[in-house]
């Protein structure tokens, strides 16, 4: 019993000194590149094309069980052409259908596709090398992808 009050305390102060998490992405940082590179649908479609892995997903922020989830083992690929978009899962494809961009105002672009495609939903962002659904703003998830290709 002795031992183990000083190992409880030890326990609760290296989980009190723990790092706070930082969440890997900051939305912020989207829609501020977004907005400085004063897309047009066109530009913003050439943009999209390539090969994107998804790295990690937000859901539900306003939830009790808002969370962080790297997804990267799932290998979940979107390879997105001038007009059909091929979902792979664990390097094999699963679906492929034709899409479409969809503009809303000047600036908010979203994927308009034949059949629904999964972690797709919401505003897309580009920043750089990375690609952002937006769905929280809907009660949907974000969705974070990484340029592969």
């Amino acid at each position: 019993m002795k031992k183990a009050i000083p190992f409880s305390l030890f326990l609760l102060l290296f989980i009190a000194c723990e790092k706070e998490f930082e969440p890997p992405f900051d939305n912020q940082k989207f829609y501020d590149y977004h907005e400085t590179q004063n897309w047009n649908s066109e530009d913003f479609k050439s943009e999209l094309i390539g090969e994107w892995q998804l790295i990690y997903q937000y859901c539900c922020s306003e939830a009790t069980s808002a969370a962080w989830a790297d997804v990267r083992e799932e290998e979940y690929v979107l390879n997105i052409g001038v007009d059909s978009i091929q979902v792979y899962r664990k390097g094999e494809l699963a679906s492929t259908t034709f899409w479409e961009l969809e503009t809303r105002g000047e600036t908010a672009f979203y994927l308009n596709s034949e059949v629904g495609i999964e972690n797709t939903f919401g505003t897309i962002y580009l920043n750089k090398e990375y690609l952002l659904f937006n769905g929280s703003p809907s009660d949907g998830s974000d969705s974070y992808y990484e340029r592969i290709k």
